[in-house]
């Protein structure tokens, strides 16, 4: 994978799913055979957050920038602003899961609201 994995809701703008609804979030890095297993894949591999963090801020040094951090909340649940803690989540998540109506379903994503391809359609690839 070209990212860690995403275990946390990025409350800066993006709609994201919950943590809850974030696969990687009900996995430890150790247990990423049992997930693979669960998507029907052989393996899962992840990029190691420290080194995607390496890598950008080397390439940001030698373009002259003067970064020299990241908002990686959504890898790592370090959000930075104060204001955003389990409190905040879970109420951000309930007023998700309000919006959406139907809490056991992803039914306000795109695909759920999309027409089947009509019989003998070729799929896209």
């Amino acid at each position: 994978s070209a990212a860690p994995p995403v275990r946390y809701p990025n409350v800066y703008g993006i709609d994201m799913p919950t943590s809850a609804e974030l696969l990687a979030s009900r996995y430890s890095d150790e247990q990423m055979d049992e997930m693979a297993r669960e998507i029907g894949a052989d393996r899962i591999f992840y990029q190691e957050l420290d080194d995607l963090r390496a890598s950008i801020l080397e390439e940001a040094a030698a373009q002259g920038s003067s970064i020299r951090g990241l908002d990686c909340s959504c890898f790592d649940g370090k959000y930075v602003t104060e204001h955003v803690g389990a409190a905040y989540l879970q109420s951000l998540a309930q007023e998700r899961k309000a919006n959406r109506g139907d809490s056991d379903t992803n039914a306000c994503h795109l695909l759920y609201k999309l027409d089947p391809a009509p019989a003998g359609a070729e799929r896209a690839r």
